[in-house]
């Protein structure tokens, strides 16, 4: 059976790689299962996809509270802004603008 203290500081680890994965996230073009895949890749024997999607869930829901927002469908349209920028397309000279 684990100690007592060796279990804390594999709970403190798995929290701060955690928290470095949340980090790499906000990069442009970063996904969870990139993170996945950079996981596996050191930890062969590690979590499934499944599994580490929703450690990961888990692990935010607790670090990150949020509130749920009641809204009647059709009322207001939400907007996510994730991603590149939109670029428009001058259709005369062929210029992209941003």
């Amino acid at each position: 059976m684990k100690s007592q203290y060796r279990y804390q500081r594999e709970i403190r680890e798995a929290d701060s790689s955690i928290s470095v994965a949340e980090k790499r996230l906000k990069q442009p073009g970063m996904t969870l299962f990139k993170l996945w895949e950079d996981y596996i890749l050191k930890h062969p024997d590690g979590f499934q996809t499944t599994a580490f999607y929703r450690h990961f869930k888990l692990w935010k829901s607790r670090s990150h509270p949020s509130m749920h927002m009641v809204h009647k469908a059709g009322d207001k349209m939400f907007v996510d802004y994730a991603g590149d920028k939109l670029r428009i397309v001058d259709m005369a000279t062929g210029e992209l603008k941003p």
